[in-house]
Order: structure tokens, then C-alpha cells, then sequence
């Protein structure tokens, strides 16, 4: 109980302190300098800090006695120790008067955003922590039922702020997919995300995203500090190009403050300038001015999305680029800023005395710091003396010159790197700008904590050794048998023996700790030894059986050790599961550690390492112990129920999920029924006590579960239906209270998002060559024929949530904007690798396919078809141009618009003309167009379509400036575009495993940077890129148009007869088993609206 309260205080002090530091960055006399990040954060923290605490109070009971809740209990501490040192430091500026002043310096602010950050942080660790704990106990459940019982709801998963905040929409949902609706995230998986999202990100670019998004080195990024660099930068796909370009201008020099730029341009000649990041503002500017007589001009430079707003004299002017500025100010801004010092890693710019003091007390002797000095036209350098004291030396400086002591003219130098050089027993070291002294003393706390509890756990680990084990093998052996030892105390000799030598080498570590020391290689060094868990772990059950078993003279000598006088009096059973313990602890222990280990730390990768070793030990013994469990299971139903059926081949490789007896409201008679994945089982009990085999069904999506409303003297029931026919239930069930109900209609959507991700496995695993030993029907074929697909099929989409859109019924789907700018003086590129077929066989080959091509196409081009349709007003003229078989007319059918549909294939244009008889498309005309040549007039049409067209013709970019010819100024060319499509990827690589050579379907589809450079190079500057995933059944493919695609689609008239008759069979095997199973083709494309 004691413990219990104590987390109780911490939690109720961690919330009060939070809104102490809240109401200080709220207070009018800091308004006028940017806390907007600190204010975010902060109340995102508290949040968090209440959810925690409301959750706690829900199940601390229930909680209190795991290993888990300890740990959790030290991150409140730590949370605690942060937030405390943060309001302190907070309450002294204050109370000095010093707060506003640090706040308006970039390198005095350091240590506040550090404060900050670290607090932020260690609230998400608790967050996390919390829900990671309540799920390992199984207290989600009984958490939720007693927080709605009190009337609060629990915390939303997305968060509104992130809008506020972020206002780039690509930006914002690769936040949300990487930290969700966090206000921080670690620059780690913040700089991995970014690169998952717009490409490699080199060292040297992480370095300037660094200086600007954690100029700090806090180790984080803020949703807030993101958000504003997108302003000035973006949009995402383009903020690295756009940065790189700024930080190479001669007149542009990073962060510095309002009064550090004055100081450098007071003495300065008139005209000289610099452009700066604004200090309160991460995405805009501030341009600094040197007017005559030493006086410095500010003129703020706002970002917008439209451009760069400068305000002068009241009045507001929009330009394009931070270099239009400098241009177009040209006769004012006669020179740029340049000094050896900005930049230099030993200058700290507007930092007193006392500061410098704090800063450099402790370091070793050598170690300086180098800043300007209260006397103007002086730098001031702090530095340790040999006797470890801080001592101070003033530099007089001059456009021509530095020199040390301004009345001694033998020591001037031409440049700082001199003078430091000739007075080298000062200037040794200087003070890293990248220390983080809050994460380094919060690591050293992890540090330790890892150090002390592997002590203990050693300690443990050597007593049931020395105690236990060693005496019943030698002195007491008469007391047991080796096999009963085995079962009872495993390999945990093997594990004493490691835990011993990590403890050793730790040792070391420790006795001569810095902030250089590491402890991920420690444990990287002992990676093969961590699958010795493997065996313990899988044997614990066993072990707690055998000891409840084993014989009074066992347990005697077992209990005259553990109650002896020196013994701690635990029962066995701690000393047992302490390894069991250990690994979900060293989980959260190196999380902990790696989220205070800098980037840039030697240690960083090994501590990565580490983690992701234990993390793979820990998903190896969790799987091998699901699949014991599962067969336990199928094991016991084989014994268990008896029958005519062979029940052992219908329940081979299922995955078990729940059982129960239930009442079948049908036959009004009770049931115990099974339910594995894609089955249900249906058994009665007989009188000895064993089930007999009365029915089953296969079960998938379209055989959903149905909660029935309760009725008088009909409570509690469900049906389980068919989609084709609900009004005939496959099966009608009462449970016996509502609790069970619930559990049932739990259990089943749990199988059947269990079902949906095994389906999905079979297209996404062939990526790492990865099989999943699935029973897929109750023939070998479909069991081969599924592998295959999962070996060819490989999704290209980025990771991230996807929907399903099924075909001919309402699209749902996710969409990407991003919103481009392009220039057309680019070289030409190269389109010739990506098309598919020459100019001159292009209308014999789509003629060939004409006649099935709605079958096999118009799954996915309908999709992108009806997309394109619903974007398009009413009144418009509209050029559908390489229109196939007419599904994007089908699509605006009965609207009011002109339609010109044009095919370079007559078998096309044919299929065209019926439709318009029989449909009476008046609005519609079509020709046989070519789309590099058309023979329209300029400007003719408001809206061009060229839907799935451009990657089949030879020269797209030619089609995309024809398009742009026939266009209408504001006119939109809609342009549908291949990155990845499911069907040409299948079809290439079983042509190329058929023994065909190479097949140019198998490098269908290009990039989103590919699609828009066609277009830029076709004379669109305006491109709007939407992103489109999804998913397509073939249910639409019959036998004849499965063959018509296995001899066609891939037009394989070059092969032999035996390598066709190969190709063929297995395109036909193959698309069969995906129609039969229901197994969908991945496609993604992009949809481009580019305006002229």
C-alpha cells in the first residue's frame, strides 16, 4: 500500500507542477518571445499525465505486485525529477528577471528546451508504459468499464492539435503514422519516417535539419517546430531542396538572436546585411541591417504558403523566394555579413560571465567557451585554468584584426584560429555546443539503473546455483534425479554463468563512468548468448508443474534454504520467474537508454542493436509459446471429440481462438462450439464426458457475425449469416449472459481481422522471401499455388493503413495531396525503359485485347475512372483521350458535359460506337486519335483525361504537350499514372520464371517524382498529385478470360512452344486459386491534376 500512494503523490505533484510551468510561459512579461513550443508541449504532457492517472486509479490495485509496475514506477520519478528541475529553473529566471532575456537567445534558451523536451518525452514513455502494462495484465477491459463508470471518457487516439499545428497534409499524416498524436517525437524515428516518405535524407542534410527542427540537442523534434519549418520550406517533398539552396547564400547564417546580430553589424559599415532564422518563428526570417552611426535595423520576413512576406513601413509585400528579396532590395543590402567566428563550434555569442561560469565549472582544465563581451568591440573568453578554476581574458577585435591585450602590440593576429593557436595552454578544448546535459544526467540515472538491478538479478541468478542446483547434484542427489532437475531448473546455470560476466564488464564501465561510456556493446558482445532464454522460458510451465509434484523430501531441502537465517524468505517461485522477468525489462530498460543516447553517440547503435536482439529473443519465445499453446489446443480437441469426419485434417495448421457452450436456437438444444480461423466447429457433449462431431462451415467476410437485439424471453443470442442470403442464418445462438456474448462477438472479429491479415500476408511476404506454412485449401495445389503468389506478388506501397475498394461497389480509398511547383527548362528524360510497347505495334496489340479488356481492366482503371469523374463540373468539354473501351464516359454517364473520346486502336473505337448506340450517348463523339499528334485546335478543350495512357505510349512527354496544346488557360489534364500494378507485376515475373527472359511488364509503373517530371517536361508548371491504393478482387474473371490473359495480356509471341505451354499453365493455375480464394491484386496509382 505504501507504494501504491507514493505513485498516487507523484502523479498528483507531476500534474501540479505541469500547470506551474504552464502558467509561467502564459504570464504577459513573455508574450513577446516565442513559447508557443513550450506551451504545446506542455499541455499535451498534461494530457497525458491526467490519462495515466485516471487509468491508474482505475486498476492500481491490480497492479501494484508486477515487475513491470516498478519500472513504471521509476519513469514517474524520473518524470518527476525533471519536471521539478524544470519549474525551479523556471521560478529563478523569474525571480531574477532573467527569464525573457534567456528565452530570446538561441544558446541561453539550451537548457529550458531541453527541460522541455525531456519532460514531454518521459510523459509519452509513461503514456506508453501504462498501456503496455494494463495489456500485459489484461486490465484493458476492466480499466475501461471503471473509467466510463466514473464518467470520463478515455483519451482520443488523433488529436486536433496536430491540424493546428501541422498544416501540410502529407506532413501530418506521416506524424500521425510514425508517433501518432504525440507533440514529440525522437529524432530518430522522426529522420526514418521522413526518408520512408520523401527519400534518403544524407548525413550532411540530417546535419542541417538538425540545426533547425533541434538546434538544442534535445533530442526530439516538435510537432510545433516541424509545422513552422514547413512553412518556409515546404512543401514536405521538397523542404530538403528547398534548405539546401538557402544555407549556401553568402548572406544567409542560421540561428542568431536579435542582440547577437546587432552586436556583429553595430561595427559594421553601413549597407551591411545578413538573413537569419526568426527566433520566434522557426519557419520565417529576420533581416538584419547596419545603418550609419552603429545602428542595426529588424524587418521581419513572414512565410506563408503563397511565399515570403516583408513588412515595411506598415505595408506588406509578397515575394517568391528569400533570393527575389535580396535582389529586388539590392541598392540597400551593398554587402553580405561574413566572420570566422559565426559558426565556430567555440563561440556562444550573448552569454555573460556567470553563465559561462555555470557552464564550464567541472570540466577539465583547457575547456573554454568564447563570447561576446559587455565592452563593445570585445570578445570575452572563459576558460579552466590548470587548477581547475574558471578564469577570463578579454580580445579586442577590429575589421583588421585580433589581439589579446589591447595595450600589448606584439600579439596581433590576422584571425581567431591564430590567436587561439598561440595562446594554446587556454584554448585546449572548447565547451560542446551539442551537450545535453539534462539527457546526460537523465542517462546516467538508466545507466545505473541497468547496473544495479543486473547486480541483483546476478545475485539471484548465483544463489539458486550455489543453493539450489549445486547441493542436489552433489551433497543432496539422493533427493531427486537428474531429469527432475532439468525440469526444474532448466539451463539456469547457463544463464548465471552469462549474467556474471556482464555484470563483470559493467563493472568497469561504471568505475569509470562519462558521458562518453557505453553499454549497448556490452550487451551486443553477448547476442548469441541471449537465445539461451529460449529454453528457460519455454520450460518455466513445466518447471512449476514438476516442483508442485516433486517428493516431500525435495520440497523439505528446498524450504531449509529458503527459510534459513541468512535467506531473504522467498518462495521458489521468485526465484523461478526471475528470468521470465528479465527480458520484457531489459525491453523497456534499453527503450529507456536509447532515448536519452544522442544520435551521434558511439553507443547509439550498439544500444539499437541490443534492443532489437532482445526484441527478436522475446518474438521467437512469444511465438513458440502461441503455437505450443495452439497445438495444446488442437491437440485436445482431437482427443476430445470423436466422429466420423476426420477432425485432425480439418483442424491441421488452424489457429485456435475461443469456445463455449451455447444454446442452438434452431434446434433448441445445447452445443459446444469451437471457433479456429475460417472454421467453426459444432460438437454435443455424450455422457462420458467427451464431445461428438455434429457439423461445421468455413467461415470468411462474407459470413458475418450478427448481434441480435434482446426481446422478452430472448436474451443474449447472435447469428452467424450469410451475406448472399441473410435471411437464413448459418447458425443462431444463445449464450448464457451478456458478458459471454460479448466475448463471443469479440472473439469472432478478432479471427476475423486474423483471417484478413493472413490473406493480406500472402501478397505483402513474398517482399522478404518469407513463407507463411498456411493451409489454404484441402488440396497440395492450391497450398503451391498459393505460395507462388506469395513469392510474385509485391506490393510497392509504403507501410501505413490501407482500405479495401471492391469492385463496382462505392470506392473508399486514401488519398495523398501534395501540391508541386515545376519548372520546364529541365534536360529531357528518358522515358524509353518504361514503356511497354513500339508505336507501330501499339493498335494491333490493343486490338487483340479489346474484346476482354473490360474483364481484365476495368477493376482497377474503372477505380481511378470514377475518381477522375467525380472531380469534373458539369458543362464541361472534355478530350478522353487513349479512352479504351469508354470507362471513364460510363463513369459521367448522365451528366452534363461534352465528350470527345479518342484510341490509336480501331478495335477500341469500335467497342466505343456500340456502346453509344445502345446507351444513346448523345454528348459523346470518338475518332482514332494519336495522342503524340493530335488534330485538335489549341486550346479547344477545358478538361483533358488520359487515364492509365502515358506509360504505354512512346513518347509520353510529347502526349503530355499535346494536352497541355489542346487545353484551355485554367484548363485541368487529369492524368492517371501506374507506380505499382498488381496484375503486370504477376504477369512479368512468372513470364521470366517460365524461362521467357526478361518482360518489361514485370518494371511496370513509376514513381510519383517520374509522373510529374513528365508532366513539368510536358509544359505544366501547376501539379496536384493524389495517391491512390487499393485493392481489386477478380471475381469478374471467368474461365475464357483467364486464358485470353495467360495468351495475350503479356503478348508472348516470341516464345517456343514449350516455354508458352509453361507460361500459359501457370498463369492459369495461378489467377484460378487468387478468383477461387478470393485473394485481391494490390494496385497504387497516381492521379496528377495538373493545371494549365
Amino acid at each position: 500500500m505504501p507504494e501504491i500512494e507514493r505513485i498516487t503523490q507523484l502523479l498528483e505533484q507531476s500534474i501540479n507542477n505541469n500547470k506551474l510551468v504552464l502558467a509561467i510561459f502564459l504570464q504577459d512579461n513573455v508574450s513577446n518571445r516565442d513559447v508557443m513550443e513550450f506551451i504545446f508541449t506542455q499541455q499535451k504532457t498534461g494530457s497525458n499525465l491526467k490519462s495515466v492517472q485516471r487509468l491508474y486509479l482505475a486498476c492500481k490495485a491490480e497492479l501494484q505486485n508486477t515487475i513491470s509496475y516498478r519500472i513504471w514506477q521509476r519513469s514517474i520519478e524520473k518524470l518527476d525529477t525533471c519536471l521539478d528541475e524544470y519549474l525551479k529553473t523556471l521560478q529563478d529566471l523569474q525571480s531574477r528577471g532573467q527569464l525573457d532575456r534567456t528565452l530570446g537567445n538561441t544558446l541561453l534558451r539550451r537548457k529550458l528546451e531541453q527541460l522541455n523536451s525531456a519532460v514531454a518525452l518521459e510523459a509519452v514513455s509513461i503514456d506508453h508504459k501504462m498501456s503496455y502494462l494494463l495489456k500485459e495484465q489484461e486490465l484493458e477491459k476492466l480499466c475501461l468499464q471503471r473509467t466510463t463508470s466514473q464518467n470520463t471518457p478515455p483519451t482520443p487516439r488523433k488529436s486536433e492539435e496536430l491540424k493546428t499545428l501541422i498544416d501540410d497534409s502529407d506532413a501530418r499524416l506521416m506524424w500521425e503514422n510514425s508517433v501518432g498524436n504525440q507533440m514529440v517525437a525522437d529524432w530518430s524515428a522522426f529522420i526514418k519516417a521522413l526518408s520512408e516518405d520523401i527519400g534518403v535524407i544524407t548525413p550532411d542534410q540530417q546535419k542541417v535539419l538538425r540545426r533547425i527542427l533541434d538546434n538544442s540537442n534535445t533530442g526530439v523534434v516538435s510537432a510545433y517546430k516541424f509545422g513552422e519549418f514547413l512553412k518556409g520550406f515546404g512543401p514536405l517533398n521538397q523542404c530538403i531542396q528547398n534548405l539546401s539552396h538557402l544555407l549556401i547564400q553568402p548572406w544567409f547564417h542560421g540561428f542568431l538572436s536579435g542582440e547577437e546580430t546587432k552586436r556583429f553589424l553595430e561595427s559594421q559599415p553601413a549597407g551591411t546585411f545578413l538573413v537569419r532564422f526568426s527566433s520566434s518563428k522557426p519557419g520565417s526570417f529576420a533581416l538584419g541591417l547596419a545603418q550609419r552611426g552603429g545602428k542595426v535595423n529588424h524587418v521581419m520576413i513572414r512565410s506563408t504558403p503563397e511565399g515570403f512576406v516583408m513588412l515595411e513601413s506598415g505595408q506588406e509585400t509578397l515575394f517568391a523566394s528569400l533570393d527575389d528579396i535580396v535582389a529586388y532590395y539590392a541598392p540597400v543590402l551593398t554587402s553580405p555579413f561574413s566572420s570566422e567566428i559565426l559558426g565556430a563550434s567555440w563561440f556562444f555569442g550573448e552569454m555573460d560571465a556567470n553563465e559561462a561560469d555555470n557552464l564550464l565549472r567541472g570540466q577539465p582544465s583547457g575547456t573554454y567557451v568564447i563570447r561576446f563581451s559587455s565592452q563593445k568591440g570585445y570578445l570575452a573568453g572563459s576558460y579552466v585554468d590548470p587548477e581547475g578554476q574558471v578564469a577570463k581574458c578579454l580580445i579586442c577585435t577590429s575589421p583588421q584584426y585580433y589581439l589579446m591585450d589591447d595595450k600589448s602590440k606584439a600579439f596581433r593576429f590576422d584571425t581567431m584560429g591564430e590567436l587561439m593557436k598561440h595562446w594554446s595552454s587556454m584554448f585546449q578544448k572548447p565547451y560542446k555546443k551539442t551537450r545535453n546535459e539534462v539527457n546526460n544526467r537523465v542517462r546516467h540515472r538508466i545507466a545505473t539503473e541497468i547496473f544495479e538491478t543486473e547486480k541483483t538479478y546476478a545475485k539471484i541468478l548465483k544463489a539458486v546455483a550455489t543453493k539450489f542446483l549445486k547441493p542436489l547434484q552433489t551433497t543432496n542427489a539422493s533427493l531427486t534425479t537428474p531429469e527432475e532437475l532439468d525440469k526444474i531448473f532448466s539451463n539456469i546455470e547457463l544463464l548465471n554463468d552469462l549474467h556474471a560476466s556482464i555484470v563483470e564488464e559493467l563493472t568497469v564501465v561504471f568505475d569509470n563512468w562519462n558521458e562518453d561510456s557505453m553499454l549497448g556493446k556490452i550487451f551486443v558482445q553477448h547476442e548469441s548468448d541471449f537465445h539461451r532464454y529460449q529454453s528457460y522460458i519455454n520450460n518455466y510451465d513445466t518447471a512449476i508443474k514438476s516442483f508442485s509434484q516433486a517428493s516431500p523430501d525435495l520440497k523439505n531441502f528446498v524450504d531449509s534454504v529458503l527459510y534459513a537465517p541468512d535467506s531473504d524468505h522467498k518462495e521458489i517461485s521468485f526465484y523461478l520467474i526471475q528470468p521470465v522477468q528479465r527480458i520484457p525489462r531489459y525491453i523497456l530498460l534499453l527503450t529507456d537508454l536509447l532515448k536519452y543516447t544522442p544520435a551521434s553517440h558511439d553507443d547509439y547503435e550498439f544500444i539499437e542493436a541490443a534492443l532489437n536482439s532482445v526484441k527478436r529473443v522475446t518474438d521467437i519465445i512469444n511465438e513458440g509459446k502461441r503455437i505450443s499453446d495452439n497445438n495444446l489446443k488442437i491437440g485436445e480437441m482431437n482427443q476430445n471429440i470423436s466422429g466420423t469426419l476426420n477432425l485432425k485434417s480439418l483442424l491441421e495448421r488452424r489457429k485456435y481462438f475461443f469456445e463455449g457452450d451455447l444454446m442452438d436456437r434452431m434446434k433448441k438444444k445445447e452445443r459446444r462450439v469451437y471457433l479456429l480461423n475460417g472454421l467453426l466447429v459444432i460438437t454435443q457433449k455424450k455422457k462420458d464426458g467427451k464431445y461428438e462431431y455434429l457439423s461445421h462451415f468455413n467461415l470468411s467476410r462474407q459470413t458475418p457475425i450478427v448481434d441480435v437485439p434482446d426481446m422478452k424471453n430472448d436474451e443474449n443470442t447472435f447469428k452467424i449469416i450469410s451475406a448472399s442470403a441473410p435471411d437464413e442464418p448459418l447458425a443462431w445462438f444463445q449464450s448464457r449472459s451478456i458478458a459471454d456474448k460479448e466475448n463471443w462477438i469479440q472473439a469472432y472479429q478478432d479471427m476475423m481481422n486474423y483471417e484478413d491479415k493472413l490473406q493480406r500476408s500472402l501478397l505483402r511476404k513474398g517482399e522478404t522471401g518469407h513463407r507463411d506454412s498456411i493451409d489454404l485449401g484441402s488440396s497440395m495445389k492450391k497450398t503451391r499455388d498459393a505460395l507462388k503468389v506469395q513469392k510474385i506478388i509485391q506490393p510497392a506501397w509504403r507501410s501505413g493503413p490501407r482500405l479495401i475498394v471492391e469492385t463496382r461497389r462505392r470506392i473508399t480509398l486514401r488519398t495523398d495531396f501534395r501540391i508541386v511547383k515545376r519548372h520546364t527548362n529541365r534536360q529531357q528524360i528518358d522515358t524509353a525503359h518504361i514503356t511497354i510497347m513500339s508505336h507501330q505495334s501499339l493498335p494491333s496489340s490493343w486490338n487483340n485485347m479489346a474484346a476482354n479488356y473490360e474483364k481484365t481492366a476495368a477493376g482497377a482503371t474503372l477505380h481511378v475512372a470514377r475518381i477522375m469523374s467525380g472531380q469534373i463540373p458539369d458543362g464541361a468539354k472534355i478530350l478522353d483521350n487513349g479512352c479504351g473501351t469508354g470507362l471513364f464516359i460510363e463513369s459521367m454517364e448522365g451528366r452534363g458535359v461534352d465528350i470527345t473520346a479518342t484510341d490509336f486502336s480501331q478495335g477500341m473505337i469500335d467497342i466505343i460506337r456500340g456502346k453509344m448506340e445502345q446507351r444513346h450517348w448523345s454528348n459523346v463523339k470518338c475518332q482514332i486519335e494519336d495522342a503524340q499528334s493530335l488534330s485538335f485546335s489549341d486550346e479547344h478543350f477545358s478538361h483533358v483525361i488520359l487515364n492509365m495512357v502515358i506509360q504505354m505510349i512512346p513518347d509520353p512527354v510529347k502526349a503530355v504537350s499535346e494536352a497541355h496544346r489542346v487545353l484551355q488557360p485554367g484548363g485541368v489534364a487529369m492524368i492517371g499514372n501506374w507506380k505499382f500494378s498488381g496484375m503486370a507485376r504477376l504477369l512479368g515475373q512468372m513470364y521470366s520464371e517460365a524461362g521467357a527472359g526478361d518482360n518489361k511488364f514485370s518494371k511496370f509503373g513509376w514513381s510519383q517524382e517520374k509522373s510529374e517530371e513528365v508532366a513539368g517536361q510536358g509544359g505544366f508548371q501547376q501539379i496536384k498529385t493524389e495517391s491512390l491504393e487499393f485493392d481489386v478482387p477478380l471475381d469478374g474473371y471467368d474461365d475464357a478470360v483467364i486464358q485470353h490473359v495467360a495468351k495475350n495480356f503479356a503478348n508472348p509471341a516470341s516464345l517456343d512452344a514449350d516455354t508458352m505451354s509453361r507460361f500459359t499453365q501457370s498463369v492459369v493455375d495461378t489467377l484460378t486459386h487468387m478468383r477461387d480464394t478470393k485473394i485481391p491484386l494490390p494496385f497504387h496509382a497516381y492521379l496528377l491534376h495538373c493545371t494549365k
